[in-house]
């Protein structure tokens, strides 16, 4: 009977050590999206003054939330998805304070919208925050509870953490 020598066996288990790390790292993840509990509040807002806007943004949610790919941009700092036609960008101010927020700016039809969300990297979800109108680049610079410019002080970024404290979601170092 032949006897392993000890640089085979040690060579063994390095690669039985590599094909276990190769597999977490390429496990297959599934990454999910769920409202938040003001979303349905935010639709009903929007649809109240813009019917079809309403109705085209809950179209574009299930869109993004039934594509991995779509999703898996949403992980990105920054990034643009071709189909449906969004970009993702992390928001400044949320971020410094440690919280791992994102808007979503919708192209196309819905560009005058923002969708804010956070991740939670520990369970890969996606939570969706906040439906907002962004405010326009030469409004006021006064708080103004119809738009979002992504003010620190502003009713929404209050809500927003108070709702991403509420799930529990790890805050950034």
């Amino acid at each position: 009977m032949r006897v392993p020598s000890v640089a085979h066996l040690i060579q063994r288990n390095f690669l039985d050590a590599i094909h276990h790390i190769l597999k977490y790292i390429l496990r297959d993840i599934t990454l999910s999206l769920y409202d938040g509990a003001h979303v349905a509040t935010d639709l009903e807002r929007i649809r109240g003054t813009v019917p079809q806007d309403a109705d085209l943004l809950d179209a574009f949610l299930d869109e993004v939330g039934g594509s991995q790919d779509a999703i898996w941009a949403m992980s990105s700092w920054n990034a643009e998805h071709p189909d449906p036609l969004f970009n993702v960008r992390a928001i400044g101010c949320c971020h410094t304070c440690g919280y791992n927020v994102y808007r979503i700016r919708p192209l196309k039809l819905l560009w005058r919208y923002r969708i804010i969300y956070a991740f939670d990297a520990r369970m890969d979800e996606f939570h969706v925050l906040a439906i907002v109108r962004k405010k326009h680049h030469d409004a006021p610079a006064a708080i103004d509870p119809d738009s979002y410019g992504y003010e620190p002080t502003h009713p929404i970024s209050q809500r927003v953490r108070d709702e991403y404290d509420h799930l529990r979601i790890t805050r950034l170092p």
